[in-house]
């Protein structure tokens, strides 16, 4: 069984906040999204790990995140 490490959690939560200040506070997503990326890949040319896994967990995040927070907040309007 493919139990998810703390960190493939972690990635994820933090796309469902970007998700979430997508609609708050954009400016801040994007700084947020940009500071990320840029760590990422900071970390995939000092020490070469597979920083795409942490990136798509993160855009997982986003994407799922946004649904859920269409489908709860913004419909029922």
């Amino acid at each position: 069984m493919n139990i998810p490490k703390i960190t493939d959690v972690g990635h994820f939560l933090g796309g469902v906040l970007v998700a979430y200040l997508t609609y708050a506070n954009p400016l801040i997503a994007v700084l947020i999204t940009a500071l990320f990326c840029l760590y990422e890949l900071d970390e995939t040319w000092h020490i070469q790990d597979e920083s795409f896994v942490d990136i798509r967990n993160f855009l997982l995040g986003v994407i799922l995140g946004a649904i859920v927070y269409i489908i709860v907040v913004l419909i029922p309007k």
